[in-house]
Protein backbone atom coordinates (compact mmCIF):
# COMPACT_ATOMS: atom_id res chain seq x y z
CA UNK A 1 0.00 0.00 0.00
CA UNK A 2 1.38 3.24 -0.87
CA UNK A 3 0.11 6.88 0.78
CA UNK A 4 1.26 10.49 0.96
CA UNK A 5 0.36 13.05 2.93
CA UNK A 6 -1.42 16.15 1.94
CA UNK A 7 -3.58 19.15 2.72
CA UNK A 8 -7.02 19.12 3.40
CA UNK A 9 -9.03 21.17 1.18
CA UNK A 10 -11.86 20.13 -0.56
CA UNK A 11 -15.24 19.36 0.49
CA UNK A 12 -16.21 14.94 1.20
CA UNK A 13 -17.22 13.60 -1.86
CA UNK A 14 -17.78 9.52 -0.42
CA UNK A 15 -21.34 10.01 1.57
CA UNK A 16 -22.77 6.92 -0.70
CA UNK A 17 -24.55 4.42 2.02
CA UNK A 18 -24.26 0.69 1.66
CA UNK A 19 -26.70 -1.74 1.89
CA UNK A 20 -25.64 -3.71 4.75
CA UNK A 21 -27.17 -6.46 6.80
CA UNK A 22 -28.21 -6.57 10.50
CA UNK A 23 -27.10 -7.90 12.89
CA UNK A 24 -23.35 -7.74 12.88
CA UNK A 25 -21.52 -10.17 10.90
CA UNK A 26 -19.22 -12.59 12.13
CA UNK A 27 -16.84 -11.45 12.29
CA UNK A 28 -17.24 -8.52 14.01
CA UNK A 29 -15.77 -10.11 17.36
CA UNK A 30 -15.21 -6.74 19.59
CA UNK A 31 -17.43 -7.88 22.73
CA UNK A 32 -16.51 -4.35 24.26
CA UNK A 33 -18.25 -2.83 21.21
CA UNK A 34 -21.89 -4.78 21.93
CA UNK A 35 -23.12 -1.47 24.40
CA UNK A 36 -21.96 0.80 21.91
CA UNK A 37 -23.94 -0.67 19.00
CA UNK A 38 -27.22 -1.87 19.83
CA UNK A 39 -29.89 0.99 19.04
CA UNK A 40 -33.43 0.49 20.19
CA UNK A 41 -32.91 -2.83 21.19
CA UNK A 42 -30.92 -3.97 17.73
CA UNK A 43 -27.28 -4.28 17.34
CA UNK A 44 -26.56 -2.28 14.18
CA UNK A 45 -22.85 -2.10 13.78
CA UNK A 46 -22.31 -4.24 10.47
CA UNK A 47 -19.00 -2.68 9.47
CA UNK A 48 -15.57 -3.45 10.76
CA UNK A 49 -12.14 -2.84 9.32
CA UNK A 50 -12.44 -5.06 6.21
CA UNK A 51 -15.84 -2.85 5.76
CA UNK A 52 -13.29 0.31 5.33
CA UNK A 53 -11.90 -1.52 2.81
CA UNK A 54 -14.57 -2.36 0.42
CA UNK A 55 -16.09 1.02 0.88
CA UNK A 56 -12.48 2.58 0.07
CA UNK A 57 -12.26 5.62 2.21
CA UNK A 58 -10.06 8.16 0.69
CA UNK A 59 -7.97 9.01 3.89
CA UNK A 60 -6.57 7.76 6.82
CA UNK A 61 -6.06 9.62 10.03
CA UNK A 62 -3.03 8.98 11.56
CA UNK A 63 -1.12 9.64 14.89
CA UNK A 64 1.73 12.56 14.88
CA UNK A 65 3.38 14.92 17.10
CA UNK A 66 4.53 14.00 20.48
CA UNK A 67 3.42 12.31 23.30
CA UNK A 68 1.93 15.61 25.19
CA UNK A 69 1.13 17.43 21.69
CA UNK A 70 -0.38 14.82 19.27
CA UNK A 71 -1.54 15.64 16.04
CA UNK A 72 -3.67 14.38 13.42
CA UNK A 73 -2.78 14.00 9.75
CA UNK A 74 -4.42 12.88 7.10
CA UNK A 75 -3.49 11.21 4.45
CA UNK A 76 -4.46 10.26 1.02
CA UNK A 77 -4.75 6.34 0.31
CA UNK A 78 -3.63 4.65 -2.86
CA UNK A 79 -7.31 3.90 -4.75
CA UNK A 80 -5.53 0.24 -5.58
CA UNK A 81 -4.86 -0.90 -2.42
CA UNK A 82 -5.84 -3.70 -0.70
CA UNK A 83 -4.31 -3.68 2.70
CA UNK A 84 -5.57 -1.71 5.56
CA UNK A 85 -3.42 0.90 7.00
CA UNK A 86 -0.79 -0.36 9.65
CA UNK A 87 -2.53 0.72 13.27
CA UNK A 88 -5.36 1.71 11.43
CA UNK A 89 -9.17 1.07 12.86
CA UNK A 90 -12.37 1.83 10.36
CA UNK A 91 -13.92 4.36 12.47
CA UNK A 92 -17.74 5.17 12.62
CA UNK A 93 -17.50 9.50 12.15
CA UNK A 94 -21.34 9.43 14.01
CA UNK A 95 -21.14 6.63 16.58
CA UNK A 96 -23.57 4.69 17.10
CA UNK A 97 -24.51 5.81 21.11
CA UNK A 98 -24.91 9.63 19.62
CA UNK A 99 -28.13 7.82 17.22
CA UNK A 100 -28.98 5.39 19.94
CA UNK A 101 -29.09 8.52 22.88
CA UNK A 102 -31.56 10.90 20.84
CA UNK A 103 -33.96 7.96 19.41
CA UNK A 104 -33.68 6.67 22.94
CA UNK A 105 -34.39 10.09 24.07
CA UNK A 106 -36.99 11.24 21.62
CA UNK A 107 -39.30 8.33 22.48
CA UNK A 108 -38.48 6.69 18.70
CA UNK A 109 -37.25 3.67 20.02
CA UNK A 110 -40.49 3.47 22.20
CA UNK A 111 -42.78 3.68 18.81
CA UNK A 112 -39.92 1.14 17.19
CA UNK A 113 -40.83 -1.51 20.06
CA UNK A 114 -44.76 -0.85 19.32
CA UNK A 115 -44.69 -1.18 15.53
CA UNK A 116 -42.34 -4.33 15.93
CA UNK A 117 -44.83 -6.03 18.01
CA UNK A 118 -47.53 -5.19 14.76
CA UNK A 119 -45.75 -6.81 12.62
CA UNK A 120 -43.37 -4.27 11.30
CA UNK A 121 -39.93 -5.96 12.06
CA UNK A 122 -37.09 -3.66 14.20
CA UNK A 123 -34.61 -4.67 12.32
CA UNK A 124 -36.61 -3.42 8.81
CA UNK A 125 -37.18 -0.20 10.41
CA UNK A 126 -33.99 0.10 11.63
CA UNK A 127 -31.95 -1.00 8.68
CA UNK A 128 -32.01 2.30 6.27
CA UNK A 129 -30.49 3.84 9.66
CA UNK A 130 -27.79 0.95 9.37
CA UNK A 131 -27.26 1.60 6.04
CA UNK A 132 -26.02 5.19 6.72
CA UNK A 133 -24.12 4.86 10.00
CA UNK A 134 -22.24 1.87 8.22
CA UNK A 135 -21.82 3.36 5.02
CA UNK A 136 -19.04 4.49 2.89
CA UNK A 137 -20.29 8.45 4.16
CA UNK A 138 -19.36 7.55 7.91
CA UNK A 139 -16.52 5.16 7.32
CA UNK A 140 -12.91 6.62 7.79
CA UNK A 141 -9.49 4.74 8.77
CA UNK A 142 -8.47 6.39 11.76
CA UNK A 143 -5.22 5.73 14.21
CA UNK A 144 -6.62 2.87 16.49
CA UNK A 145 -5.34 4.80 19.43
CA UNK A 146 -7.84 7.81 18.89
CA UNK A 147 -10.46 5.79 17.89
CA UNK A 148 -10.31 4.04 20.95
CA UNK A 149 -10.45 7.47 23.07
CA UNK A 150 -12.99 8.80 20.47
CA UNK A 151 -15.96 6.90 22.55
CA UNK A 152 -15.40 8.37 25.85
CA UNK A 153 -14.90 11.84 24.76
CA UNK A 154 -17.97 11.57 22.68
CA UNK A 155 -19.66 10.06 26.09
CA UNK A 156 -18.19 12.94 28.12
CA UNK A 157 -19.01 16.03 24.91
CA UNK A 158 -22.70 14.76 25.26
CA UNK A 159 -22.84 15.29 28.44
CA UNK A 160 -21.17 18.46 28.83
CA UNK A 161 -18.35 16.63 31.03
CA UNK A 162 -14.83 18.30 31.09
CA UNK A 163 -12.28 16.83 28.99
CA UNK A 164 -9.20 17.91 29.66
CA UNK A 165 -5.18 17.10 28.71
CA UNK A 166 -4.91 14.91 31.53
CA UNK A 167 -4.55 12.36 28.70
CA UNK A 168 -3.34 13.82 25.20
CA UNK A 169 -5.03 11.69 23.19
CA UNK A 170 -8.26 13.77 23.96
CA UNK A 171 -6.33 16.55 21.98
CA UNK A 172 -6.21 14.32 19.09
CA UNK A 173 -9.66 13.25 18.98
CA UNK A 174 -10.21 17.05 19.07
CA UNK A 175 -8.10 17.64 16.25
CA UNK A 176 -9.60 14.90 14.15
CA UNK A 177 -13.34 15.56 14.75
CA UNK A 178 -12.34 19.35 13.74
CA UNK A 179 -11.15 18.48 10.36
CA UNK A 180 -13.04 20.26 8.15
CA UNK A 181 -13.80 17.03 6.06
CA UNK A 182 -15.07 15.38 8.87
CA UNK A 183 -16.99 18.04 10.33
CA UNK A 184 -18.78 18.63 7.12
CA UNK A 185 -19.59 15.33 6.28
CA UNK A 186 -20.20 14.19 9.99
CA UNK A 187 -23.10 16.73 9.67
CA UNK A 188 -24.31 15.73 6.61
CA UNK A 189 -25.01 12.03 8.12
CA UNK A 190 -25.95 13.21 11.30
CA UNK A 191 -28.81 15.28 9.55
CA UNK A 192 -29.35 12.42 7.04
CA UNK A 193 -30.12 10.03 10.13
CA UNK A 194 -32.64 13.10 11.49
CA UNK A 195 -34.41 12.58 8.54
CA UNK A 196 -34.52 8.61 8.58
CA UNK A 197 -35.84 8.61 12.67
CA UNK A 198 -38.37 11.33 11.49
CA UNK A 199 -39.97 8.66 8.45
CA UNK A 200 -40.10 6.45 11.07
CA UNK A 201 -42.00 8.23 13.11
CA UNK A 202 -43.97 9.51 10.78
CA UNK A 203 -45.15 6.12 9.92
CA UNK A 204 -45.98 5.19 13.39
CA UNK A 205 -48.27 8.25 13.82
CA UNK A 206 -50.14 7.72 10.63
CA UNK A 207 -50.96 4.17 11.82
CA UNK A 208 -51.34 5.05 15.33
CA UNK A 209 -53.92 7.84 14.21
CA UNK A 210 -55.78 5.11 12.09
CA UNK A 211 -56.59 2.85 14.89
CA UNK A 212 -60.09 3.68 16.18
CA UNK A 213 -60.24 4.32 19.86
CA UNK A 214 -61.58 1.75 22.35
CA UNK A 215 -65.60 2.24 23.49
CA UNK A 216 -64.98 3.37 26.74
CA UNK A 217 -65.14 1.04 29.36
CA UNK A 218 -64.23 -2.01 26.70
CA UNK A 219 -60.98 -3.96 27.45
CA UNK A 220 -58.38 -4.28 24.66
CA UNK A 221 -58.33 -7.87 23.33
CA UNK A 222 -55.66 -9.92 21.19
CA UNK A 223 -54.32 -7.74 18.56
CA UNK A 224 -55.69 -4.64 20.07
CA UNK A 225 -53.33 -4.98 23.06
CA UNK A 226 -50.58 -4.05 20.53
CA UNK A 227 -52.58 -1.36 18.64
CA UNK A 228 -53.41 0.53 21.87
CA UNK A 229 -49.69 0.31 22.83
CA UNK A 230 -49.05 2.46 20.17
CA UNK A 231 -50.90 4.87 20.33
CA UNK A 232 -50.07 4.80 23.86
CA UNK A 233 -46.36 5.53 22.51
CA UNK A 234 -47.24 7.63 20.17
CA UNK A 235 -48.70 9.93 22.44
CA UNK A 236 -45.93 9.82 24.81
CA UNK A 237 -43.50 10.80 21.36
CA UNK A 238 -45.13 13.66 20.97
CA UNK A 239 -45.33 15.12 24.78
CA UNK A 240 -41.49 13.89 25.26
CA UNK A 241 -39.67 17.48 26.18
CA UNK A 242 -35.92 16.39 25.11
CA UNK A 243 -36.40 16.07 21.50
CA UNK A 244 -32.60 17.10 20.45
CA UNK A 245 -32.21 15.37 17.28
CA UNK A 246 -28.92 13.44 16.14
CA UNK A 247 -27.33 16.69 14.43
CA UNK A 248 -27.89 18.81 17.75
CA UNK A 249 -26.16 16.32 20.02
CA UNK A 250 -23.55 15.66 17.19
CA UNK A 251 -22.93 19.43 16.91
CA UNK A 252 -21.85 19.12 20.79
CA UNK A 253 -19.47 16.69 20.16
CA UNK A 254 -18.04 18.35 17.28
CA UNK A 255 -17.75 21.68 19.74
CA UNK A 256 -16.38 20.13 22.89
CA UNK A 257 -13.07 22.10 23.78
CA UNK A 258 -9.93 20.44 25.55
CA UNK A 259 -9.05 21.88 28.63
CA UNK A 260 -5.35 22.03 29.81
CA UNK A 261 -4.75 20.34 33.63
Amino acid sequence: MRWSPFIVTSALSFFVSGSLAIPAPSNSTSHTLMKRSVVCGQNVRTAVAEDCLEHRPSLFFALGGTVQRPLITAHQLDPTAQDIPPGAACDHVVELQVLARAMSSSGACAVITALNNLNNPRHILLQPLADVINGAGNLVFLDSRVNSKKASFVVNAMNGARITTADPLNLAVSGYLRNQLISTGSNAVAQHLDTLINQITAIAKTTADAIPALPQGVRAQGIQIQQQALKTAVAQLRQLNDRTPVISRWRRVLGANVVNE
